[in-house]
This record gives C-alpha cells, sequence and structure tokens, in this order.
C-alpha cells in the first residue's frame, strides 16, 4: 500500500542519515485491515513543549523539518493546490470553533482563497509530512521524533509549517496563553 511504501521510504531516508530526526520503524503492515505495527519513540509531545512557547524549542524542531523538505525523499503522492485549499478551509473550520469571535474574517479569507487559488503560485513540490502538529512531533532533550507518515507527500512545505503555526494559535485560543506567547516574532520556523 502507499501508506506502508511511505513509512518504508522515510525510514530509509532516516537510516541514511539525510535527516536529524527519528522515525518508527515499520514492523509489520496488515493489508487486510490496514493496520501498520511499529516501534515507539520516546519523548513527550510537541504540544506540550508548544504550550511554553520557547523560540529554541521552536528552532529545533524548524531545522529538521528544513531536513525533511530539502531530503532526497521522494513519496508516492502529489499534494495538489485543490487539496491544499480544501485543507486549509476544513482546518478553518476547526480555528472557528476554537476562536468563533473570528467566525466572519475567516469565512471571508477561505472564500477569497477558494475564488483565486488556481491563480496562486505553487512553489516547487518538495517532500512534506502533510499532516503534522504538535502530537506528531515527539520531543525529547537528545532527540525528535516524527510519527504518523500517512499523508506524506511532495507538496508545499509551508503547508507543514502553517499547520504548526495553527495548532500554536488553537493552543493560545482554547488554553488562554498570553498573546505574546503566540506571536509569530517568537516563532523561528524555516523559510
Amino acid at each position: 500500500s502507499i501508506v506502508s511504501n511511505n513509512y518504508r521510504h522515510i525510514m530509509q531516508i532516516s537510516e541514511q542519515g539525510e535527516v536529524d530526526f527519528i522515525v518508527p520503524e515499520l514492523i509489520s503492515y496488515n493489508p487486510s485491515c490496514r493496520a501498520l505495527l511499529m516501534t515507539e519513540i520516546p519523548g513527550k509531545t510537541f504540544t506540550e513543549e508548544m504550550r511554553k512557547a520557547i523560540p529554541g524549542s521552536f528552532a529545533r524542531v524548524g531545522q529538521i523539518l528544513g531536513q525533511l523538505h530539502e531530503s532526497q525523499a521522494k513519496p508516492e503522492i502529489l499534494w495538489s493546490p485543490e487539496k491544499e485549499i480544501d485543507a486549509i478551509c476544513a482546518h478553518m473550520d476547526e480555528v472557528k470553533l476554537a476562536l468563533p469571535q473570528l467566525g466572519m474574517q475567516l469565512d471571508a479569507i477561505t472564500a477569497t482563497l477558494e475564488d483565486v487559488y488556481q491563480y496562486l503560485p505553487m512553489p516547487k513540490r518538495l517532500p512534506i509530512h502533510g499532516n503534522l502538529f504538535g502530537d506528531q512531533i515527539l520531543y525529547g532533550q537528545e532527540n525528535i521524533g516524527i510519527v504518523d507518515w500517512d499523508a506524506f507527500c511532495c507538496g508545499d512545505p509551508l503547508y507543514d509549517i502553517g499547520r504548526l503555526i495553527a495548532h500554536l494559535l488553537f493552543l493560545g485560543g482554547t488554553e488562554g496563553l498570553a498573546p505574546s506567547a503566540v506571536s509569530y516574532t517568537h516563532l523561528t520556523l524555516p523559510t
């Protein structure tokens, strides 16, 4: 299956030393129920670290994401502009749940994006995780691990970064983090 092939491929990239993050090793795959059995990765979820809003933590994660995006990985799936706009709209619906006072503004933005997305330039397609948020990153003192490679594909690296920023904003809205803690000026992610 594509999912098991993606796991095998990202494991190879990791084993070759092309990236400094750990990925779970595939132990077995059962195609009849589409279940993967993988090794466990140590660390706490990056969501816990995100709540602290320490710039150095984001810099570490940004560096490893940059390695993924610049790697020679060749996932089987291509992320299209249509998928990207659909995903943005779906995620904005989630943001509206966390920040209902922004509902009208977010609706206006997503409507505009839906109207103009086919005219937006799409950068070179690079390897991306495709479903990245704080719980998919296991953060430790020595190592960082990334799990859940089901959506691994070629696409816009800003999608991975945007999902992490959206997750931080979501935490800010739902957990009452200080606005300065979630300010973009405190985030150091790759460009």
